[in-house]
């Protein structure tokens, strides 16, 4: 197994943790929740009272503290690295280096954000009108003379005296 591969986390579809091309096994659903619950965090400390809400739900251990804690120690001897998991101010925190459901948000809001820009886009084509690059009305084809904006009594930049 790679040491310097770092770990991935599959839900979307059959779920998987892995580190390189080495699958690593992460028996029954309570330690699957568990890796599930902070991988979703993307690298940041979840507390351990969500933890253990996520993992047991309306259940609860007698001791939930300490059953997360053993729970934790399973994990860490699944992944073959104690550093994987590591305990924080109030929780715990996986690193992980990929997470396919987390992937899978940021490109649907990327392809949100350009369906957006898209529909803007269709709205500022559609200011065109129906015939876009058709010349104006009243002026003649061919007609090469521009008329002066600011009126007949002004030339280039000068006043014409009346």
């Amino acid at each position: 197994m790679d040491g310097g591969a770092r770990l991935r986390v599959t839900m979307l579809g059959a779920f998987q943790a892995s580190r390189g091309d080495a699958a690593l096994p992460v028996p029954g659903a309570r330690l699957q929740g568990l890796v599930v619950r902070l991988a979703l965090a993307g690298g940041r400390a979840v507390e351990q009272t969500v933890l253990i809400d996520a993992i047991w739900a309306e259940e609860p251990p007698a001791d939930p503290a300490h059953a997360l804690q053993a729970l934790v120690s399973r994990l860490r001897r699944a992944l073959s690295s104690a550093g994987d998991v590591a305990q924080v101010a109030g929780g715990y925190r996986l690193a992980v280096a990929d997470v396919d459901a987390l992937r899978f948000e940021q490109l649907a809001a990327a392809g949100r954000d350009r369906l957006r820009a898209a529909a803007v886009l269709g709205e500022a084509v559609a200011l065109w009108g129906d015939r876009p690059g058709v010349e104006p009305p009243g002026r003649r084809r061919g007609s090469t003379r521009r008329r002066n904006p600011a009126g007949p009594h002004f030339r280039r930049g000068r006043r014409r005296p009346r």
